[in-house]
């Protein structure tokens, strides 16, 4: 009787390390004295460049970009019994640099000390990042020019209309006329440059096309998803049958893209939702009034498509909620610009569309944006 349960403790233990051997995620048993990988998984190989079988009696710390990351770990351990989070750069034996986020408990492994780590490669994600904040700022150069373009371009075309008036009064084959067409010339020349200022910014140049919502929702949540955590569910419910939309794909995508991303930022490492949700709408004349919370463009009677953007993140307070669309606003301390909602409220009104921002401090978010549904066949 004693055999057999023992027999069966053994195939169960067998089946268990054949489970953790397989999944998708690096574990590593090393020794507490001088860091021998003394067991590890298919995936820990796999992250770091070899065998199972090569790896087993290595150090651990020989893949450490940092050589003192280990006593790092041991002191930690010892401090306070466990690591439940870090971060690290490793080298595999091509002498790639890896991110890894992890946890470490210390174990007994066949009565010997030793340290259990469990490890996850976040390099993707860092590169998102990295090439997201890179994005930022090159937002940030273009809500700047577009805003030097705005008042240059008020300027100079006041002193088109002044110099345009005197030339009017002014007697033809005067010294003072010659003098004044060669300032209007000048004048001409600047708005020219403010023209090429805003073709830059993509202002009055969107390229309008008739396309499926779905389609932008998906690209979308494919891109936030790389700065999502593992423990953010990010769900989305789109409406059958919604009509095509008559945008700008690639603003509105960054426009989408960015509320997403926001969501990410907002639930950070804690478990957390985001639901992207588009209904079909239609606002009739009697319901301007009810919906002038929606900031962007003017709003007309028609049909709409609404996208809304929901996460459980910590939310924002109505102090921050009155200066959300203000340029060089954030709430992310000095991890923003606060030029990306401020930008994406310049896109929608270039859309004739409208964009809302409900929120309740410890509970949430909900950005939602209306854009013109395209004609159908029928209209």
């Amino acid at each position: 009787m004693v055999s057999q349960e023992v027999e069966q403790l053994k195939k169960a233990n067998n089946m268990l390390e054949q489970i953790i051997r397989s999944i998708p995620i690096s574990i590593a048993i090393t020794s507490w004295y001088d860091g021998r990988i003394l067991w590890c998984n298919e995936k820990t190989a796999t992250l770091f460049g070899g065998t199972v079988e090569s790896l087993i009696g290595r150090r651990i710390h020989e893949f450490y970009r940092d050589d003192k990351q280990r006593e790092k770990m041991l002191h930690t351990l010892e401090k306070e019994g466990q690591i439940r989070y870090f971060e690290m750069t490793a080298v595999t034996e091509d002498g790639e640099e890896l991110e890894l986020r992890g946890s470490v408990n210390p174990i007994e492994y066949n009565e010997e000390a030793a340290v259990i780590g469990i490890m996850e490669n976040i390099t993707a994600q860092k590169e998102a990042q990295k090439m997201f904040e890179r994005t930022k700022h090159a937002e940030n150069l273009v809500d700047a020019v577009s805003g030097l373009a705005h008042d240059f371009g008020n300027y100079v075309g006041t002193t088109k209309l002044f110099l345009e008036s005197m030339i009017v009064e002014t007697p033809e084959g005067t010294a003072q006329a010659d003098k004044q067409r060669k300032a209007l010339e000048s004048v001409e020349d600047s708005i020219a440059l403010v023209r090429k200022m805003r073709e830059y910014t993509g202002e009055g140049a969107l390229d309008l096309h008739a396309v499926s919502p779905q389609s932008i929702i998906d690209q979308c949540v494919m891109h936030g998803q790389t700065f999502a955590y593992k423990s953010t569910v990010i769900s989305c419910s789109v409406q059958p049958d919604l009509p095509m939309i008559t945008v700008d794909p690639v603003a509105i995508k960054r426009v989408l893209s960015n509320l997403i991303i926001n969501a990410c930022h907002a639930i950070g490492d804690k478990p957390g939702a985001i639901d992207i949700m588009a209904l079909r709408r239609s606002v009739v004349a009697d319901e301007l009034d009810s919906i002038d919370n929606y900031s962007g463009g003017t709003l007309q009677p028609g049909a709409y498509v609404s996208i809304c953007v929901q996460d459980t993140g910590a939310g924002i307070s109505e102090n921050d909620l009155e200066k959300i669309f203000e340029p060089r606003f954030t709430t992310k301390a000095n991890k923003g610009t606060g030029m990306g909602l401020a930008s994406a409220q310049g896109i929608i009104r270039q859309h004739d569309g409208g964009i809302l921002v409900e929120s309740v401090v410890g509970e949430g978010t909900k950005f939602t944006l209306l854009l013109p549904a395209a004609p159908s066949e029928s209209d």
